[in-house]
């Protein structure tokens, strides 16, 4: 059996790599690792050629070749991670995180290629990476890695397969089989359509792929026509970088065919790109504006009942949540309740019991955004109270609660923003989609915000509330 590797063991053994310098990693938003994403087009090229020697010296001899697949893979994570402004979360857990990766996380950190903050499971926290200015500053041909690696539109799939170029992308989704948690992993979907249908039934599904595939298709093909440019401000190096977001989508349904239905890029993509730096994307050089659905799942959840909620009131309602801090409140406490609230909402709305919603909101406040916890700590809330008054915030969704509702909504709100999408590209209007807001051109926002309340109100039979930020 594998042995957990303590947060003490490893600062002992590893002390110089964990003094650092650097931010304060636990008040950075964070990702986890996922080691079975699968690299880019001609990344693993621009590893062995300009990353791959500092590395050799700090990894071991048995098995080279996968600690170095391991490495670039952790190099890639902490690149995206960095441009996003987040950490890297791995567990140092041997059980959970093979030997060579925690090996090929070493050797990066000992290359002085990340920033290290430890964590332990008693303490409940996982330990953190981040690049450091060293990463992002490897020459490649004159320009830097990171403008080399993320400019590029680069593939998630297997290169090669059948499947790797289509739009459509069907995932299994985690959920627990007997005692043992199925991971989430990518299916052929047409495979899956003539394996588990007839072939009439099949037939029409085909088909109908194939309509999602031309409207997806004809989105890429305006966006792809004009020039996008992205930018973020790195305070270790104090410049500017420059990038090409990716803005080609593809909508993936997870679990059952045509549910969820959400629409992300890859890469360097928009819905990783931080609110902040959104706003300073330029289209054809021109400014843009982000066209925000306010509260969408809130209201939609609402509008299936059949009510129509105040437009002007948070949906989220933290100011009954947090009733007894919230009057007295600065502005970034309450932006941090009103987070709390939010994140908290959404879990139980995507979990199927209490106990569910219990251990995600508690690990998600401990583990990727403490600054969450610290923020229920000072109000004097346990998770339990947490939950408590939010249900009690929105009697009228009860049945919604711990319901895997969020499922459902995912589904219309997928359809929603791809009918406003397809709009938008039906004229010649480019709009980057991100989850339920779009990025457009400043003097084509106003045709954009009418599509967004025609389209909403078509599906749901309500008006939305959409926020604009410049």
């Amino acid at each position: 059996m594998r042995q957990r590797v303590s947060a003490r063991r490893y600062q002992t053994e590893h002390r110089s790599e964990c003094d650092f310098d650097g931010p304060d990693l636990r008040r950075l938003s964070s990702v986890p690792f996922e080691d079975d994403t699968l690299l880019p087009d001609g990344w693993r090229d621009l590893f062995d050629q300009h990353v791959a020697a500092s590395l050799l010296p700090h990894l071991k001899v048995q098995r080279l070749s996968q600690r170095l697949e391991a490495a670039a893979r952790c190099v890639h994570a902490l690149l995206s991670g960095r441009l996003a402004k987040r950490a890297i979360a791995v567990a140092r857990d041997n059980s959970k995180t093979s030997r060579v990766y925690l090996n090929a996380w070493d050797a990066v950190v000992a290359a002085g290629y990340a920033d290290v903050q430890v964590g332990s499971e008693d303490s409940g926290k996982v330990t953190r990476y981040y690049g450091t200015a060293k990463l992002l500053a490897v020459p490649v041909n004159g320009i830097t890695l990171v403008n080399t690696t993320l400019s590029k539109v680069n593939d998630p799939m297997e290169a090669g397969s059948r499947q790797d170029k289509r739009l459509t992308v069907f995932k299994s989704g985690r959920r627990a089989e007997g005692n043992r948690k199925q991971e989430n992993r990518l299916i052929n979907i047409v495979e899956y359509v003539h394996s588990n249908m007839e072939d009439t039934a099949a037939a029409q599904h085909i088909r109908r792929i194939r309509a999602m595939e031309g409207r997806l298709n004809n989105i890429n093909r305006i966006n792809l026509q004009h020039a996008w440019m992205a930018s973020t401000w790195d305070d270790d190096l104090q410049c500017e970088v420059v990038y090409q977001p990716n803005v080609v989508l593809r909508q993936f349904f997870t679990g059952e065919l045509y549910r969820a239905g959400r629409l992300y890029s890859w890469g360097l993509n928009g819905q990783l790109i931080p609110s902040a730096d959104r706003k300073r994307i330029l289209i054809d050089n021109e400014p843009v504006v982000e066209l925000d659905y306010s509260a969408m799942a809130v209201r939609m959840l609402y509008n299936q009942r059949g009510i129509d909620p105040p437009k002007q009131h948070d949906l989220y309602k933290p100011d009954l949540v947090f009733e007894e801090h919230w009057p007295t409140a600065n502005d970034a406490f309450a932006g941090r309740m009103r987070e709390a609230v939010k994140r908290a909402t959404t879990i139980m709305w995507n979990t199927a019991s209490r106990a569910e919603a219990y251990g995600a909101v508690r690990g998600s406040f401990h583990q990727e955004h403490p600054a969450l916890g610290r923020t229920l700590a000072a109000a004097d809330l346990s998770v339990d109270n947490l939950l408590d008054r939010i249900e009690a915030a929105h009697p009228q969704l009860a049945d919604d609660f711990y319901s895997l509702a969020a499922l459902d909504i995912q589904t219309l709100d997928g359809q929603i923003m791809l009918d406003v999408l397809d709009e938008c590209t039906s004229h010649g209007i480019p709009v980057l989609g991100v989850h339920d807001s779009c990025v457009c051109k400043a003097i084509q926002s106003t045709e954009v915000e009418r599509f967004m309340v025609e389209m909403y109100r078509e599906v749901m039979g309500y008006e939305p509330v959409v926020r604009r930020e410049h």
